[in-house]
């Protein structure tokens, strides 16, 4: 299929080459001049004759372009999961980010943004990481954990549940202030405000242990 389509790019440029070689051995340009003299319309069909084959080499230029790019367009963008999941727990230990446990699936992939999670028993999910990495170099940027508490609560005027989760954000490029931490809990329950008001490292394990998790971070604490 690839001999193909340059067998046929090659065929288009070589037909645009010998329209523009017939066109100026016939002295195009002195027929233009002498048609406006004249009043005749010859030159002016010279000129879309001319301006058809100079649209004729765009197009094949512009075919050749989307050609060598549509392979890379239907496969998508370069999956980072191989080198951003599990493999790279070395590197979060160090720098004290919460580990991808290794039996967690690889639930969604688009190439540079990737979830690993570990399913319910009841359905659904009850933890997910999702990594962003740069579009350009690849590298990684960013990363978020949620887990479920498997409870749900409403919101009046809010149709649907929501469920309760705490959330926990750490950004790769931002060293000074990396951490960021969520606690989407029912805005009734007054405990659980207290522990949202000073979720840290600490409360975001305590609260975790509460749901049946085990501790998720590692051993060294950023100060």
């Amino acid at each position: 299929m690839k001999r193909g389509v340059l067998k046929v790019f090659a065929l288009g440029l070589v037909f645009c080459i010998l329209a523009e070689a017939v066109a100026c051995r016939g002295g195009g340009g002195k027929r233009v001049a002498e048609a406006e003299t004249a009043g005749d319309d010859g030159g002016e069909a010279w000129l879309v004759a001319r301006m058809a084959v100079r649209a004729g080499y765009l197009a094949v230029a512009t075919g050749w372009n989307v050609a060598k790019s549509l392979p890379r367009l239907l496969r998508g963008p370069e999956s980072r999961a191989g080198e951003y999941g599990p493999a790279f727990n070395g590197e979060r230990r160090e720098l004290g980010v919460p580990e991808i446990p290794p039996d967690w699936v690889l639930k969604e992939d688009g190439g540079q943004c990737f979830t690993y999670g570990v399913p319910s028993a009841e359905g659904g999910w009850r933890a997910e990481i999702t990594v962003w990495c740069d579009r350009k170099t690849g590298a990684i940027f960013s990363e978020e954990h949620r887990y479920y508490s498997g409870r749900t609560f409403s919101v009046e005027g809010e149709g649907d549940d929501w469920p309760e989760y705490v959330l926990f954000r750490y950004t790769y490029v931002e060293p000074g202030k990396p951490w960021w931490f969520h606690y989407l809990h029912d805005p009734n329950c007054m405990e659980c405000r207290e522990k949202a008001w000073d979720l840290g490292p600490e409360g975001f394990d305590a609260l975790l242990e509460e749901w049946g998790f085990e501790c998720v971070f590692a051993p060294k604490m950023p100060p």
